[in-house]
């Protein structure tokens, strides 16, 4: 435990202190660095190899990128049954502008890869208040994900975000804004001077010379049933008890695999460090026996030579009989067992994490499109419980958005939709949103991957069976199955007579 006075600090930093040091004592982010580390290919930091080479094989992120790729392949929409249609239809607009706005679908990823790696994904929702939106008003929800080792629960034996006392979130940023921040929320001016760059935890300045500060949020369930919070730096408090309005907390949080007894979970690719690093060593000591041996060695007779030369043409000087003056010494190579056990390592690494031929795209007949559809279902079974963890991450999310919908959202406007084919305009009036009992639901579409390779096979099946033409089949192929296809289509339009010879 660190050792710090109770009257130096706030009493938000001294929960930071008390989960800091819980994690600390958990080994969590250390392990989750050094994932980072390996899943980056730093994966001979701190090992002193002398002579020896120190290649990297980095299968350890070729299998989490793939898995990761696979479990969220599958299309994802955010719909809402409402008792009123009306709400169910303008709350499914409302997300999905806010799913395009906020580039979920990268930062979904980035969620998931973070669970990878660390054991947890985690996504923030704040209000951004700055933000412009439609008809004049100001203020709009904004999602980020976060480094689940910035995160700390109040109760650290589960990682049900609605059970916690409260949810504390530390992060970094400018000093002056910091200040700027504490003075336009009317904290008096010694208080806001506590507001000093960091100067133990972390470097007094960024690379670019400009002094941060570290602050922490917290969140807690207040006695009204509304969520509060509060914003400290170490020695000053930025804004106190705040309500927010809304009745969930604004945190959404899963495991990659949950452990008992903590909030945070096991990484996907915690288990593959040891074997990385085993693969690592039979190559690079393969390696340096390769160097060592492949190459012949001279031994000669100083009594009769005086110098040796591997010069081509050069002539040796010998004394007397030349019979015994020299001979190669041939190098014993390597033994085959060694890279088999190396290959087998990899091989079966790769399949009990689940990372198949099917994921990977090895040994695949591309011709078979129903054989591939059949051969993805049953890959995705070992990644049924992850992919379950991550469409109730998202469900969280929504409905997040939904409690920031029905509170913060207090402007009517009107929303543009197309509807077939003609552009139709609502009127978004909040008192409807607010009054609607409103339930979310993740619809989700088959694997793209999955669902391409299908499709295709049906089509082509369609058209060797005469059912449509060359035209109606190219029209109807993925785009990017065929180069220049509109032109390709305005060919044969124009030729029918030779659509029968394709």
């Amino acid at each position: 435990m660190r050792k710090i006075k109770d009257e130096a600090f706030t009493r938000d930093w001294g929960l930071y202190v008390k989960g800091a040091d819980w994690l600390s004592t958990t080994g969590y982010r250390t392990s989750a660095r050094k994932n980072e580390r390996f899943y980056r290919g730093d994966q001979w930091a701190g090992v002193k190899a002398g002579n020896l080479p120190t290649p990297v094989f980095n299968i350890f992120k070729r299998i989490t990128d793939y898995v990761v790729s696979y479990v969220a392949s599958s299309p994802v929409k955010i719909s809402f049954t409402a008792d009123d249609r009306e709400a169910g239809e303008l709350l499914g607009l409302e997300c999905e502008a806010a799913w395009e706005k906020d580039k979920m679908d990268k930062k979904i990823r980035k969620a998931l890869l973070d669970a990878a790696i660390t054991g947890d994904m985690c996504a923030h929702v704040y209000w951004d208040g700055k933000e412009g939106r439609p008809g004049g008003a100001f203020g709009n929800f904004r999602t980020e994900i976060l480094d689940a080792e910035n995160v700390f629960f109040g109760d650290v034996t589960t990682p049900e975000v609605e059970r916690q006392p409260y949810i504390l979130i530390a992060g970094r940023a400018f000093t002056s804004e910091l200040i700027g921040e504490a003075k336009a929320a009317g904290v008096p001016k010694k208080e806001a001077e506590k507001i000093v760059p960091d100067s133990d935890t972390y470097s007094v300045e960024t690379s670019d010379g400009t002094p941060r500060t570290t602050y922490v949020v917290v969140y807690r369930k207040g006695k009204d049933g509304f969520i509060h919070y509060s914003k400290s730096t170490r020695e000053a408090v930025i804004r106190e008890d705040v309500n927010t309005g809304l009745r969930r907390y604004p945190v959404a949080f899963a495991n990659w695999t949950e452990k008992k007894g903590s909030f945070h979970g096991e990484s996907f690719c915690g288990g593959i460090v040891p074997n990385q690093i085993f693969i690592n060593k039979m190559f690079a000591m393969s390696m340096k026996s390769l160097m060592d041996t492949a190459f012949p060695k001279a031994v000669y007779d100083k009594t009769r030579v005086s110098g040796w030369t591997n010069a081509v043409g050069t002539a040796i000087g010998v004394n007397g009989d030349v019979s015994g003056v020299a001979k190669y010494l041939e190098g014993k190579g390597i033994d085959p067992d060694a890279m088999t056990v190396a290959d087998r390592t990899i091989k079966y690494t790769e399949e009990c994490l689940g990372a198949t031929d099917v994921l990977l795209g090895q040994s695949i007949r591309p011709d078979n499109a129903a054989a591939i559809a059949a051969l993805g279902q049953n890959a995705a079974i070992p990644m049924e419980l992850i992919r379950q963890s991550l469409y109730d991450f998202i469900e969280d999310v929504a409905l997040i958005w939904l409690d920031f919908l029905k509170t913060k959202f207090t402007a009517e406007k009107t929303i543009t939709v197309e509807k077939d084919g003609k552009l139709e305009t609502l009127r978004y009036l909040p008192e409807i949103i607010r009054r609607a009992e409103a339930r979310v639901k993740i619809d989700v579409g088959p694997s793209a991957y999955i669902s391409e390779l299908s499709s295709v096979g049906v089509l082509g099946n369609l058209y060797s069976s005469g059912a449509i033409n060359a035209v109606q089949y190219i029209e109807r192929l993925p785009k990017g199955y065929v180069p220049a296809a509109n032109e390709l289509i305005e060919e044969l339009s124009s030729h029918p007579e030779e659509k029968s010879d394709m």
